[in-house]
């Protein structure tokens, strides 16, 4: 056995069982997947697809990854004395698709492009010894390689080795202040096949007008609270098809004004803007009508109004009947009235998040849904997120659509929602620290589950009941008192041969 002597490192497993790779996609394998840091060994290297090493010293790097041949993600944090030879391995294979160096003492980038490397994303962060010009040399001989991530590099002007990329559609950038943007928008014009540009803490209020020689689809600002967005978005007034726009992490109280010339956008984040006027929000909207996806998160102003009434969403959120995907994490003191008539008149809803949303009814403390807040419409609902709303967010409801495949319930539960047990499409159900002290036999019926949260709970034992799922290949059941007891960790995994048993952190 090979261990890590390792500062820290997160291993996210794939199943290697019959629920192949295949049949899920990335996204859904991390999703189902990820866990806090833990000080392990690699018992299993064929099964982990997202690695992230912290603090390797030890000269040992290659035989710890050299037989993860599965990864998806690696990411490597201050692991100094990096070369082509630590990575060689694991860059011949067919599935690593994202890899990120951070805070590694490194010239050159640890890459050799003739293994031919089907990398898809490299994120390159706080590296001050890097030499730049020969990085994007390297990064544009690796021909998959879409996205390429520059945050705290010590640079102001972008080499022009940026042009060379063939297929770079998408680049992220910031985290110094220094940086020329003008310059740099005058290379990305020599890139046609740019079409997503994310700038991240910039705290200049100097923005350059030569945005408008793009041609973007998707257009970020966060951390960027002093530049002029009214600006902005009249320069990108030019692009022909400018879908997604994300402003987060501002002291905006409303969308800039000339969002009004963007009627295409089909999605808007607008999250963590904490002045924001809900009031002018609902004007701004009026010119929104092709959205697919509205993320409002944690976006209102805490000290504006007092608590004895309560908060309105906008209300014309209700006209956008292209909505499929509603976020209002951390919203405050809602009339949950007023949120149920508003999502009832979204007949293409697909995703409804309100994580963390406090009801004004119930004296400020998380929310309970009034009884037939999901008795009409939601028939495309798939994604209902309740994630730290308490323990009475269903105590009225007398039954969900039948529609959705992913539930969030996790944080202050007590015991297990028995609605679940009626959705037959269900195929992700997070209980995460709902302080369960047991799981009900009746969680048989869930035929469809594939994914199963159930860390931080109380539990001593699982039913006989749930080797009846098969089709579950993720249960996560760390800091629970039964993973203390080897017999039982046993009985599990023989319960439950073809899923992949998270026990520990």
């Amino acid at each position: 056995m090979k261990y890590l002597y390792l500062l820290s490192a997160l291993l996210l497993f794939a199943c290697t069982t019959p629920y192949s790779k295949t049949q899920l996609s990335e996204q859904e394998l991390i999703e189902y997947s990820r866990r806090e840091y833990i000080y392990s060994a690699i018992n299993e290297p064929e099964t982990v697809f997202d690695l992230y090493i912290k603090g390797s010293r030890d000269g040992r790097f290659s035989e710890y990854i050299k037989e993860t041949n599965n990864l998806v993600k690696l990411r490597l944090v201050r692991c100094n004395g990096l070369n082509q030879h630590h990575l060689e391995e694991v860059l011949k294979s067919n599935h690593l698709s994202y890899l990120g160096i951070i805070d590694c003492d490194i010239v050159e980038l640890p890459l050799n492009p003739s293994n031919k490397p089907v990398i898809k994303s490299i994120g390159l962060e706080d590296l001050s010894q890097l030499d730049l010009p020969n990085a994007l040399r390297t990064c544009s001989e690796i021909q998959n390689l879409e996205t390429l991530r520059l945050y705290e590099i010590p640079y102001s002007k972008i080499p022009s080795e940026i042009t060379q990329f063939k297929n770079l559609n998408s680049i992220l950038l910031g985290v110094n202040d220094s940086l020329d943007l003008k310059q740099h928008f005058n290379m990305f014009n020599k890139m046609p096949k740019l079409k997503s540009l994310v700038i991240n803490e910039l705290n200049t209020n100097k923005f350059p007008n030569n945005l408008s020689k793009l041609d973007l689809e998707e257009l970020s600002f966060l951390y960027c609270p002093n530049l002029d967005y009214t600006n902005i978005l009249d320069q990108a007034a030019s692009f022909s098809n400018l879908e997604k726009l994300r402003i987060s992490y501002t002291d905006l109280t409303r969308l800039p004004a000339s969002i009004r010339r963007h009627p295409q956008l089909k999605e808007l984040i607008f999250t963590e803007n904490t002045k924001l006027d809900l009031a002018l929000l609902n004007e701004d909207l009026t010119h929104l009508s092709n959205l697919e996806i509205l993320d409002l998160s944690a976006s209102m102003n805490y000290m504006e109004g007092e608590r004895d009434q309560p908060r309105m969403l906008p209300d014309n959120i209700r006209h956008l009947k292209k909505l499929k995907t509603l976020k209002i994490d951390n919203f405050r003191y809602l009339d949950m009235d007023q949120v149920n008539s508003i999502i009832k008149d979204l007949p293409n809803l697909e995703e409804l998040s309100m994580e963390g949303i406090t009801d004004f009814k119930n004296k400020y403390i998380f929310i309970q849904l009034p009884e037939s807040f999901f008795d009409d419409g939601f028939e495309n609902l798939k994604k209902l997120n309740l994630n730290e709303t308490g323990d009475r967010v269903l105590k009225e409801t007398k039954s969900l659509p039948k529609s959705i495949t992913h539930l969030g319930m996790s944080a202050y539960r007590k015991e297990f929602p028995k609605i679940a047990l009626t959705l037959p499409l269900l195929e992700s159900l997070n209980l995460r620290e709902a302080h369960l002290s047991s799981i009900p036999a009746e969680i048989s019926q869930l035929q469809s589950l594939v994914h199963l949260d159930l860390g931080e709970n109380k539990l001593e034992d699982l039913p006989d009941e749930i080797a009846e799922l098969k089709n579950l290949r993720f249960l996560h059941l760390d800091r629970n008192p039964l993973v203390d007891d080897e017999d039982k960790i046993e009985r599990i995994k023989k319960l439950l041969p073809d899923t992949y048993i998270s026990f520990y952190e």
